[in-house]
């Protein structure tokens, strides 16, 4: 590719159009329509407006900024498809593996092979004679999805958690095999003519560029990781490493594809590559970070994803708008163009749903959600991205229209992206709508209603109290308990609604959020150093986990025990390349991330009673039922109770070291109780000695204990 020639001019209008975005994002959020819809509707009103005199003067050098193939593929291309990987729970993945990997695959090769004789008969009917070749290009590029409005709407309005991951991980999943696909078919118009010998070939080179990009992403990913590790107390250094992890990944395996040593050619997708290392870095490095630092890198990588995002959708309206294309002569091809690609959708939707479904495979997929899938596909970021990856003298036998090969299907794939966005995109609400897709489900409903209760209570003991010291009179004191009694009301009935109709939902509301403290508690040791990162990685899994059984539905089985306990895929290969390199023998856990999990399991529990106690006690009436209440307490008690006994039992074992390691973690538990004021007495020189001597004190001892040794490493 040619590098990018940037000026002065170029760095404005690249600002300016952000700013542009930004301005586009607040009118979204005002008026609820489609962020990514209006987003192409400026740019197409752009490209005419700065035609005006005024504006041409002023502002004419926007047109410098051309969304070209290297600024798409190796700039923006990567930070999207990290930013959906890095998010993506690999657990979710597992369970819906069979309808991603289908739709992704099997129902990508259904729509383009579709579209492409479809497309070819069509534009035939048009008048439009071009090869199956080219259609089958199209196909190609078309048949990736790009559900970004639809996930923000999801988002928005609560829509089941299955159905965005399905969603979600087939656009995923399907951006790689669909470039991979294009690539191949690439190789085959450049050559001229179709064989046995070249379709095999190109067969084998997809099915290399998937597993080779895949390997790939996963060793540049290792390496990422263990940096993450060495870093994971600062987070801007964490931060950047991920930030750069993406084009690293992509850029190298993207100088790795098509390499040869003379006898062997490395075929190498780096969009598979990139998703690999994103879904890698995601569920498994980034538990190496501290609280602080993982919330900095998610706000971090959501912020570059929206500006990646913005830009790319903001430029392909400039550039649908800028093309020298016969849009007139065109129309009717575009047109019937456009039925074809969204034909083509539902049935290849079908094809794998209604099997899936029939037999049964991971419940099925309801026929509601099928319609939602067939029609929510939107086409946007990855298609425009891979046909300007067209080589502007990419020319095919036989041609004869008076538009090259390029300037056709850049204008067929704009016409599908246009018409998903503005006529599918704002019919996806009422669709949702009118399959009753467009709410909370109900275990989150309730939850949601519980912490509302909570709020709601304890704001009316505040106003109390604000009543008491004058702060308000009378009649506002009996006019904000008015609303406040409305709103309860309102939130107490649709809770009674769905307890009504799931019986069971209450009691699992309850104990999601005491998975939440669970996991905030997690984090809070780990933060104070009282968890090495094994010890730390073992319990928020075992938190997670019990969350997505929780989500699934009820169980009375140990809260932090092994019953059932599965890794997710993500740490199960791990685990696999760990027992490979130690020639098939499990890793020993060393005593201090033993004791450190018993502790650790032992002290969230006590977390959770004690919050959930007081939860109870704060509020008159109570928000939860308190024969729940105890029954979930008395789950928490007893892992407290057997992990204390395993404590035990590990000190008796080992006196000398379990002591040394004992008084080590109390010492830190009081450093971290004593934060603000340590702060101050670090700036003095005096923390260690006074947080010492409060031991002693607390022991009974005359002289504060000798500092412990810090001989375990974390």
């Amino acid at each position: 590719m040619r590098l990018m020639q940037i000026s002065p001019t170029w760095m404005l209008a690249l600002v300016l159009l952000q700013v542009l975005a930004s301005g586009v994002f607040y009118v979204a959020r005002r008026t609820g329509a489609p962020y990514t819809v209006l987003l192409v509707l400026v740019g197409l009103l752009l490209v005419p407006a700065l035609k005006l005199p005024p504006l041409a003067a002023a502002f004419g050098f926007i047109d410098d900024l051309r969304l070209t193939p290297d600024l798409l593929f190796l700039v923006f291309l990567p930070v999207l498809i990290f930013e959906s990987g890095y998010h993506m729970d690999a657990r979710k993945l597992r369970d819906n593996a069979w309808s991603i990997g289908v739709l992704s695959t099997v129902g990508l090769a259904v729509s383009t092979a579709i579209i492409a004789v479809g497309a070819h008969f069509a534009l035939r009917l048009a008048g439009v004679e071009v090869p199956l070749i080219a259609t089958l290009l199209f196909g190609a590029i078309i048949s990736a999805t790009d559900p970004v409005a639809v996930l923000a709407l999801f988002k928005e309005v609560g829509a089941p958690r299955r159905l965005t991951m399905i969603f979600e991980g087939e656009s995923l999943f399907n951006d790689g095999t669909a470039v991979a696909l294009f690539l191949v078919l690439m190789s085959i118009a450049t050559a001229g003519s179709v064989t046995t010998t070249r379709v095999v070939s190109g067969v084998v080179v997809l099915l290399s560029m998937v597993l080779v990009g895949a390997v790939f992403g996963l060793a540049i990913a290792g390496s990422f990781a263990a940096a993450l590790r060495k870093t994971r107390n600062n987070a801007f250094v964490s931060a950047t490493l991920l930030a750069v992890s993406a084009h690293v990944t992509f850029i190298s395996v993207e100088l790795i594809d098509g390499s040869s040593n003379g006898w062997l050619t490395i075929h190498a997708s780096p969009i598979i590559a990139t998703t690999v290392a994103a879904l890698f870095l995601g569920n498994y490095a980034r538990i190496n970070l501290l609280p602080d630092a993982e919330e900095y890198v998610h706000r971090f990588i959501e912020h570059v994803a929206f500006i990646a995002n913005s830009l790319v959708f903001l430029l392909a309206g400039l550039l649908f708008a800028s093309l020298n294309v016969d849009y007139a002569g065109l129309a009717l091809p575009m047109l019937l163009t456009v039925f074809v690609v969204a034909g083509a959708r539902a049935l290849s939707v079908y094809a794998v749903t209604v099997p899936l479904t029939r037999l049964g495979v991971e419940g099925g997929i309801p026929a509601a959600w099928s319609r939602l899938l067939a029609w929510g596909s939107l086409r946007g970021a990855l298609a425009i991205v891979v046909v300007l990856l067209i080589p502007t003298d990419f020319a095919i036998p036989g041609w004869r229209l008076a538009d090259s090969p390029r300037d056709l299907l850049i204008a067929l794939t704009m016409s599908c992206i246009l018409a998903t966005l503005f006529i599918k995109a704002p019919l996806i609400r009422p669709l949702m709508r009118r399959h009753g897709l467009d709410g909370l489900e109900p275990l989150d409903a309730v939850h949601h209603a519980d912490l509302s209760l909570y709020h709601l209570r304890g704001e009316r003991d505040e106003i109390d109290r604000m009543a008491e010291t004058d702060v308000m009179t009378a009649g506002q004191h009996a006019e904000l308990l008015k609303r406040l009694d409305e709103a309860e009301a309102g939130v107490l009935a649709r809770r009674e609604e769905l307890v009504r109709t799931h019986p069971d939902v209450d009691s699992r509301a309850l104990e999601l959020l005491s998975l939440k403290i669970a996991m905030t508690a997690a984090k809070t040791l780990y933060a104070n150093h009282e968890l090495t990162a094994g010890a730390h990685r073992d319990i928020v899994n075992r938190v997670a986990f019990r969350r997505h059984v929780v989500e699934e539905g009820a169980s009375s089985e140990p809260i932090l025990g092994r019953a059932s306990y599965r890794h997710d895929p993500i740490h199960q290969l791990v685990n696999v390349a760990h027992r490979f390199v130690r020639a098939g023998r499990p890793p020993t856990p060393s005593l201090v991330d033993r004791f450190e999990k018993h502790r650790g399991k032992a002290v969230v529990s006590e977390q959770v009673i004690a919050t959930l106690e007081a939860m109870q006690a704060e509020v008159t009436p109570p928000v939860f039922a308190p024969d729940q209440v105890d029954a979930l307490v008395d789950r928490y008690r007893e892992e407290c109770d057997r992990h204390g006994h395993a404590m035990q039992a590990l000190l008796a074992a080992h006196p000398d070291e379990v002591g040394v390691l004992t008084d080590e973690l109390a010492l830190r538990a009081l450093h971290a109780a004593g934060r603000p004021a340590r702060s101050f007495l670090s700036s003095i020189g005096a923390a260690e000695s006074m947080i010492l001597a409060s031991i002693a004190a607390e022991d009974g001892t005359d002289t504060p204990p000798a500092k412990p040794s810090r001989w375990h490493r974390r």
